[in-house]
C-alpha cells in the first residue's frame, strides 16, 4: 500500500509541474527606455520609484551604465508610451526612446 501511495503522490508532483508555464516570467510586455542623464545610482533609484507607480507593472530594472529602463508589465496590461514619458519627466530625466521589444500572449 506504501509503494501504491508514493507512486501516486510523484505521479501528482509530476501532473503538478508540468501543467505550470516554463517561464511565467516572459508573459507580458518588456519595454526599453533610453534616458538622458542617468548616470548614479541615486537617479536610478528616483527613476524606479516613478516607474513602479505605473499601473501594470510588474518589474522595473535600471542598467546605469547603459542609461537604461527596463519595464516588464503584468500579462494583459497597457503602458502606454505617454505614461512612460511622464513616469522619466517625473524623476527628472528626458526620455531618449521607448521601445517595445517583447509581447506574449498566452
Amino acid at each position: 500500500m506504501k509503494v501504491k501511495m508514493s507512486s501516486l503522490f510523484l505521479a501528482f508532483i509530476f501532473i503538478a509541474l508540468t501543467a505550470l508555464p516554463l517561464n511565467a516570467e516572459d508573459s507580458g510586455e518588456k519595454i526599453t527606455i533610453k534616458v538622458e542623464g542617468l548616470y548614479c545610482p541615486f537617479c536610478a533609484y528616483g527613476l524606479e520609484k516613478q516607474l513602479k507607480k505605473l499601473d501594470g507593472y510588474k518589474k522595473v530594472e535600471i542598467n546605469l551604465k547603459h542609461g537604461v529602463a527596463e519595464l516588464q508589465t503584468q500579462p494583459g496590461a497597457t503602458v502606454t508610451d505617454e505614461a512612460i514619458q511622464q513616469a522619466v519627466e517625473d524623476a527628472g530625466f528626458d526620455s531618449a526612446s521607448i521601445k517595445r521589444l517583447q509581447k506574449e500572449s498566452k
